[in-house]
């Protein structure tokens, strides 16, 4: 199936997706060849030891070399950071097309170097030190995000599996990899993973086996893969030949880029996001009106142009609005029209008010109805009802279907939608239809 950049296009516009990048996006150049990082740090520690790497086998990993030179881990440590510290000025084009995407606020690495940092710094903030930089340790105090980082404007990268230093407290070795993630099992950043959980995973070049892919999805989540009601998208080397991971990530709602490689992903998600920021324009509806994902607007008739207010502004956005403006005299064919609708509603929004609540008998009560006992019928993954507040309203006010008060309400002061209630339809809808295209 070919891969569908619309969907995953809209996602990192409402800053949903958080990459997880890994070494094969560090293709840097050196003396006009394209090498990845990992290889130019096996050539250095060749030439440290006159050995010529010509004698090596091809593509041999850093792992693979240090096992075969005898490096004990405090040595091989120092010479990553020699090699590191003479590689200042490099920035690999794929970071710097990453860095570009400005919906990307935060970027968690399993690499022990700062490139992304370097890529962010040189892209966003002219060279300066804007980018916020925090490390995993497995032996010192955690450093962790704010609980605030969902705001938009930064620019952070969390090196997940440690950064190289003087301390050998990172991971280079496959085995160093496996320790720490087994150490984050118990003891990690609370609040990069409760983040981590609502968020969309872009899993590119990380160079993970099969088993150490599933352990790491695993781990990101804190639920079994199957549960969770997000998904990952993994672009790497070699993951699209592998067969068993494959399966069970498809199985497992999960998409794999079988287009290319790691680079290849970025190159085109590149050029993707700047296509689509080129062309956008303010009047430019976000979802093209189609009434297979149709709103429900319920509403007191006392709160009419107040509920006409809100189905303009989702209508902005290209959604397509059914509420009963003119009425139904016919009270047998009102109420067949009204169920026939609500089931076939994606969402049903209920407006709330003091208006709606004081009254003892109205036909909005059936609506309310209809639409709690449709909601046993869907999907919890793909919540149904949407409650709105008005004008202080609360959940546990009499009167009200016990459906409603057991769901989130949103708040709309003034009577008025605001961008937060619009934002978060709009995406309700994207959900509804990536699951329709197997994303979900």
């Amino acid at each position: 199936m070919e891969f569908d950049w619309g969907y995953l296009l809209d996602f990192i516009e409402e800053r949903a997706v958080v990459p997880i990048i890994g070494s094969q996006l560090l293709l840097v150049e050196v003396g006009g060849e394209k090498i990845l990082l990992d290889r130019l740090i096996v050539r250095k520690l060749c030439e440290k030891r006159r050995m010529n790497p010509a004698f090596l086998p091809p593509n041999m990993s850093l792992t693979e070399f240090a096992l075969q030179a005898r490096l004990d881990r405090g040595e091989l440590s120092s010479d990553v950071n020699s090699v590191l510290a003479s590689c200042q000025e490099i920035v690999p084009e794929p970071l710097r097309k990453l860095a570009e995407i400005r919906d990307f606020d935060l970027f968690v690495s399993t690499t022990f170097d700062s490139l992304m940092v370097r890529a962010l710094n040189e892209t966003r903030f002219g060279g300066g030190t804007g980018t916020r930089q925090l490390v995993y340790s497995s032996n010192a105090v955690i450093e962790d995000i704010p609980s605030d980082a969902d705001l938009p404007g930064e620019a952070a990268v969390y090196h997940l599996l440690g950064k190289a230093s003087r301390s050998p407290d990172y991971a280079i070795s496959d085995e160093d990899v496996l320790e720490f993630v087994l150490l984050l099992q118990t003891r990690r950043p609370r609040n990069l993973f409760n983040l981590l959980k609502r968020k969309y995973l872009l899993l590119i070049g990380c160079s993970f086996s099969d088993w150490l892919s599933r352990f790491f999805i695993r781990t990101a989540r804190e639920e079994r893969i199957s549960k969770r009601d997000k998904y990952e998208i993994l672009a790497d080397n070699s993951a699209a030949n592998d067969d068993g991971l494959v399966t069970f990530l498809e199985q497992n709602r999960s998409k794999v880029y079988r287009d290319g490689g790691a680079v290849d992903f970025v190159n085109e998600l590149h050029k993707q996001w700047s296509a689509r920021k080129a062309q956008a324009s303010p009047s430019q509806p976000k979802i093209p009106t189609d009434q297979n994902y149709a709103i429900f607007l319920s509403y007191c008739s006392d709160d009419r142009e107040k509920a006409r207010a809100f189905k303009g502004a989702l209508e902005e956005q290209g959604l397509y609005v059914w509420m009963d403006e003119a009425g139904i005299e016919d009270a047998t064919r009102w109420e067949d029209e009204i169920k026939k609708n609500v089931e076939k509603a994606r969402l049903f929004v209920a407006l709330i008010s003091g208006n709606a609540v004081r009254s003892h008998r109205r036909y909005l009560f059936k609506e309310w109805a209809f639409a709690a006992e449709e909601s046993k019928l869907r999907r919890r993954d793909l919540p149904y009802l949407h409650v709105v507040s008005m004008d202080g309203t609360l959940p546990d006010t009499p009167g009200l279907p016990p459906e409603f008060a057991a769901i989130q309400w949103r708040t709309c002061p003034d009577g008025l939608p605001t961008p937060e209630f619009v934002g978060g339809v709009v995406a309700a809808v994207r959900s509804h239809k990536m699951a329709d295209q197997g994303f979900r």
